[in-house]
């Protein structure tokens, strides 16, 4: 029979799961109607009650059915909807073309989609993919991904699929790891039961679940004491989305020079095959570092454009470029100043690769909803904060932007009340948590936290 507790863990888990089929139900998940985030907030509110209920009981201690519960109800949470047409975005489609061309023997690093080379490979899925000018932006364990997958089944539903595994295998590795710091393995629900990702990894299919799962056991490694396993884990994290790229410094002393050459091996070894397909895979990176676009759902970084506004289009964008950069960098040189001073424990490091991604999502040019599953996993999972937890419900009105009639194909008009109600509650609540140091994990009830070597 389970106990109370984790009855009522699951309970709020089937509230979830009714909740989001009633959203579906009255709006298809269609990002142009104007219903969808009215109706968002309804599993939104329920997973906030289920947060505090967490943070603020005492778990049953029963490691074992807690954990079965969250994992089992996030299967059914995020395979409800892998047959359901993406509505909220299209990437899915260039990853089953990029799966395609690789199966065809073509590197997606040589040609972008429009490419006339390309034209006999024309099919439905092509007219379905977005930013056909620019040639794949994904890393090559990923593409290799797309690629097994295509070969199995080109179809949505199966790269939905692999990405939900992947998904569910993050939820999986995430209560293990918060035992390893005696906290409460319920906060797994943060990130396992939070409606956007849901949404966006479930329905949407987004395959930042692949980098997450990695990324999480490095760090499960990296509190176990296995150096070599930690950072052969954030190497595959690499290869799968560059996103790891931005907290991969923080950890290079704790690995040491065997977990160093490990990294750098699978890295260079997972690029390798690609350099002979053709194509330059070094000009992906270009795509996100000094591309003028995609400029998306900026927050400070559109405060800085307006203030350089009239120096000139061009010159507003390089100068906020040039902060943006200079912001993340000094901060990620101050803590690599620190860790090369003293002795950090492995907490203290995992709270300095938390902090530097929170920086980077503050000040960076795009900031698409998904986005914030890095931050969560597992980094604001171990450090949680109120801030970000409701960013994660506030972001989602970023959707409200496709309401609008469209600039240009594939650009549209932002507006500014969804900016200030999206980022205004973000920046106050960062602010009091600084100044008055009362974060959420204040009131976790646990143990006294272990010094981890």
């Amino acid at each position: 029979m389970l106990k109370r507790d984790t009855f009522l863990i699951a309970s709020f888990g089937g509230l979830v799961e009714a909740s989001l089929l009633l959203v579906y139900y009255f709006t298809g998940f269609n990002r142009t109607t104007t219903l969808l985030e009215p109706f968002f907030a309804i599993p939104f509110a329920i997973y906030l009650v289920c947060v505090v209920w967490v943070v603020r009981s005492k778990g049953s201690g029963d490691f074992v059915a807690s954990t079965i519960v969250i994992i089992a109800i996030s299967v059914v949470l995020y395979f409800t909807f892998v047959l359901q047409t993406p509505t909220l975005s299209g990437d899915i489609y260039r990853y089953i073309w990029d799966g395609k061309l690789i199966n065809d023997g073509i590197s997606p690093y040589k040609y972008p989609p429009d490419a006339s080379q390309l034209d006999y490979l024309h099919d439905a899925n092509w007219q379905l993919v977005e930013n056909k000018n620019i040639i794949s932006p994904y890393p090559p364990l990923l593409e290799l991904i797309n690629a097994l997958t295509y070969r199995i089944s080109p179809t949505v539903a199966a790269f939905k699929a692999a990405t939900i595994v992947a998904g569910i295998g993050t939820v999986a590795v995430l209560p293990y790891m918060l035992r390893k710091i005696n906290y409460d393995p319920r906060l797994t629900i943060l990130f396992a039961w939070n409606p956007l990702f849901i949404l966006e990894f479930g329905s949407s299919g987004h395959d930042d679940t692949i980098a997450l799962f990695f990324v999480s056991l490095s760090m499960y490694f990296l509190l176990s004491n296995k150096r070599i396993p930690s950072a052969a884990m954030m190497a595959l994290g690499v290869v799968s989305k560059l996103f790891p790229l931005l907290i991969l410094p923080i950890f290079l002393k704790r690995w040491g020079a065997k977990g160093i050459i490990v990294l750098v091996a699978i890295i260079v070894g997972l690029y390798a095959p690609f350099f002979f397909l053709g194509g330059s895979v070094v000009n992906t990176l270009s795509v996100y570092v000094l591309s003028s676009t995609p400029i998306f759902n900026a927050g400070i970084f559109a405060v800085f454009q307006n203030i350089f506004a009239n120096l000139g289009a061009n010159e507003a964008l390089f100068a906020s470029r040039i902060i943006e950069y200079s912001v993340f960098g000094g901060v990620l040189i101050y803590m690599l100043w620190m860790i090369l001073r003293k002795n950090l424990a492995d907490m203290q490091l995992i709270r300095y690769a938390g902090i530097l991604l929170s920086v980077y999502i503050i000040f960076s040019s795009t900031i698409e909803p998904w986005y914030v599953s890095w931050l969560f996993v597992p980094f604001l999972i171990m450090m949680p904060t109120w801030s970000w937890i409701l960013f994660s419900g506030t972001v989602f009105l970023t959707y409200l932007t496709y309401t609008q009639t469209p600039i240009s194909p594939g650009y549209w008009p932002e507006i500014l009340w969804v900016k200030i109600a999206e980022f205004a509650p973000l920046y106050g609540m960062i602010a009091y948590e600084l100044v008055t140091r009362r974060y959420l994990v204040a009131f976790l009830r646990r143990r006294k936290e272990p010094k981890i070597s």
